[in-house]
Parts: structure tokens; C-alpha cells; sequence
């Protein structure tokens, strides 16, 4: 019975293992099944060739500066340097400021003290005449001290109809076409009255004259503020009218002399 029993047991045994033997390549497959399905997938890799974040573009350069210009009646500025106009050839020393700068066709701003002399003002613009600049926008303290500007537009050429206004050595305001005739006398001396007068009789010459300036000059010996006063004046609105807005102001570079043909740049 003993070896009866033995022999099933190891005849089952060896069932049991060819029976594991066959089922082992299907078990295994479905092992296999199994991982693939639990495995987590792996995200794609960024392209070897895919361009990088763009970085952040730097910002805009800021506008250049337009020049700024100065005088007084020790020296011209030009875009802060100092230029000593004493001695000879004020102008070569002024143009020698300006370098090569390209102002073409730029309107520039001019802060002038009262107390400057004509002949550093006239400098200062016949160089920026020069340079083919279109206007000076000039900016005085008043008699009051409160600000004042009044924009010169720069190589206008006259009519012979243009008026001219003039302050004399003697501070006598004067007034006569561009082409020449007899100058009108209007005051000695620029206080309150003989101002008005003096500038009512320009202001009537300028509004006769169908032209697009009129000019305003004065003697070397004059200071800037009585030019300046005497531009705002004629520039306000009278019973003859108001001055057209297309009508401009220039300034002689050259003193002329009372009733003859003036000479522009």
C-alpha cells in the first residue's frame, strides 16, 4: 500500500509540473500585460530643435534732446557749454560750439535775459541761420518779471511793402517799409506811453503790408528786454486789429539804418 501511495504522489508531482511547465509562457505573458498597463507614461521630450523662449525685448531708446540755448549778457550757452563772445569774431566762437550738430530744419529754444546786448543776440542768430534752423522760440521775463515767448522764424525774405520796426541809440522807435522810404518816428524813450504809440504805428504798417513777415531790429547798444517789449507790444490785439497767425516776426541780424533798404540773411 506504501508504494502504492507513493507512486500517485510522485506520478501527480510530475503532472503538476509539466502542467506548470505549460502554463508558464501564458502566465508570463500576462505578467507582462500587466506591467505595461500599470506603467506610467513617460511625457515627450522637448525637440532638440525647438527655439528658446524669446527673451523680453529691452525697451526704446528715448528721443534725442532737442539743443538748448542761453545767453546773458556775459556769454552764450549752447547746449550748456559757455561760450565767451568778448573779443574778436563772437560768431566763429559760437559756430565752433554748434560742432557738427545736424539742427536742419529744427525749431530750437532760446531762454535770453533782459539785460543781454543786441550784438550777442544777433551773433547767436545769425549762426543758427546758418545752420538752415527754422525758428527760434524765445523765452524773456517781461517787465513784470512773469515769462513772455515769442517765436522768430529765420530767413524770411522781405516785400518791399514788409514793415520794419527799429529802436534807436536814443531809444526812439521808428518804422518804415523794407524796400525804404522815410522812416516814421513814433517816441523817444520806451516807457509806458511812447511804447504804445511806438507799436501802434508798427502794428499798423505790419497790417497794411500783404506779406507773410515783418521785421524788428535794434542798435548795438540796446539791450534784448526793449526789443522783446517792443515785439509783444506790437504783437497784441488793438483797434487796427490782431496781427494774422500766418504773419511771422524776424529778426535782423543786421542794424539797419532808419528808412533805407534793409539787408536780411
Amino acid at each position: 500500500m506504501v508504494r502504492m501511495n507513493l507512486g500517485r504522489a510522485v506520478g501527480f508531482s510530475s503532472f503538476v509540473a509539466s502542467l506548470a511547465l505549460a502554463l508558464a509562457p501564458a502566465l508570463a505573458a500576462l505578467a507582462a500585460l500587466g506591467c505595461d498597463k500599470d506603467a506610467p507614461k513617460s511625457e515627450p521630450g522637448p525637440a532638440a530643435s525647438a527655439p528658446k523662449a524669446a527673451e523680453s525685448a529691452p525697451p526704446a531708446p528715448e528721443p534725442p534732446r532737442k539743443l538748448q540755448l542761453a545767453l546773458d549778457d556775459t556769454a552764450v550757452f549752447v547746449g550748456g557749454e559757455r561760450v565767451e563772445t568778448s573779443g574778436a569774431d563772437p560768431k566763429a566762437k559760437i559756430a565752433l560750439a554748434f560742432g557738427d550738430k545736424s539742427i536742419e530744419g529744427e525749431t530750437l529754444v532760446l531762454n535770453a535775459a533782459r539785460d543781454a546786448k543786441m550784438p550777442k543776440v544777433t551773433s547767436l542768430f545769425s549762426v543758427v541761420i546758418g545752420k538752415k534752423v527754422k525758428a527760434l522760440e524765445v523765452h524773456t521775463p517781461k517787465r513784470d518779471r512773469s515769462e513772455g515767448v515769442l517765436t522768430f522764424v529765420l530767413s524770411q525774405k522781405p516785400a518791399d511793402c514788409s514793415a520794419v520796426g527799429f529802436i534807436s541809440k536814443e531809444s526812439a522807435i521808428t518804422a518804415w517799409p523794407a524796400s525804404g522810404a522815410t522812416a516814421e518816428r513814433f517816441a523817444r524813450g520806451m516807457a509806458g506811453p511812447d511804447l504804445t504809440r511806438g507799436s501802434e504805428g508798427i502794428r499798423k504798417r505790419v497790417l497794411a503790408c500783404d506779406a507773410p513777415a515783418w521785421f524788428l531790429g535794434a542798435d548795438e547798444s540796446v539791450t534784448w528786454g526793449l526789443v522783446f517789449d517792443l515785439a509783444l507790444a506790437v504783437s497784441q490785439v488793438d483797434d487796427a486789429g490782431a496781427i494774422p497767425a500766418g504773419k511771422s516776426l524776424t529778426l535782423l541780424t543786421k542794424t539797419p539804418v532808419s528808412g533805407r533798404k534793409i539787408e536780411v540773411e
